[in-house]
């Protein structure tokens, strides 16, 4: 039998390491010209050429004095900013790497909890509460670097909000009884990752 408090631990797991790389994206990657070498200074994703030539490369770039900090105040998310740093992201890339990690986790999952927390509505509500998060506070988020302990401290805040949390329940309420009448199939971070630089949902302050 399945433990929920298992369950729940799971889910903000994941979801939290997640959390961790929308933020050394939001902030790291850069755009690399396959001929120059040459990088941007910010990685927009909507001015890729077509031809093979003039190709861009999303490539994450973390600065040794971040990599630091993150060994002496957050290590459990070391191991995911090492395998990324320096390399080409894309969607499979990124999934493939949270995924070692999870699994190679002290406390990772089982084959039949990884199941039941993919189609769990907690778990689909708090991703899609993380990217309207990120999306409303894009500008403000934008304005300077940030530390993933501050990114951290500041969702749980917005979370915390009375209205935040009613739609919350509201939202876990509708994928429950979506997933009770069939109509909700199961999904994971994929869904929500690279259709745009955040996935599109309404702003809530």
């Amino acid at each position: 039998m399945v433990d929920e408090k298992q369950l729940q631990n799971g889910v903000e797991n994941i979801v939290y390491l997640i959390f961790f790389e929308q933020w050394l994206r939001f902030y790291f990657l850069t755009i690399q010209d396959d001929d120059s070498g040459e990088f941007s200074q910010s990685a927009q994703f909507d001015s890729a050429p077509a031809s093979r030539a003039g190709r861009k490369k999303l490539v994450l770039r973390i600065p040794e004095e971040v990599c630091r900090c993150l060994e002496q105040e957050l290590p459990e998310f070391l191991p995911l900013a090492r395998l990324l740093n320096n390399r080409e992201l894309d969607q499979k890339t990124s999934l493939a790497a949270m995924s070692y990690c999870l699994i190679n986790a002290a406390d990772a999952p089982n084959s039949e909890q990884w199941a039941q927390i993919l189609r769990r509505p907690d778990f689909r509500a708090k991703l899609h509460l993380m990217q309207c998060w990120l999306q409303t506070y894009e500008e403000e988020l934008d304005a300077t670097v940030l530390s993933f302990t501050a990114w951290r401290d500041r969702i749980f805040s917005w979370q915390a909000r009375p209205e935040i949390r009613d739609y919350e329940a509201g939202l876990r309420y509708e994928m429950n009884k979506n997933l009770t009448d069939g109509q909700l199939t199961p999904q994971g971070a994929d869904d929500y990752y690279y259709t745009t630089r955040f996935s599109g949902c309404g702003r809530l302050q």
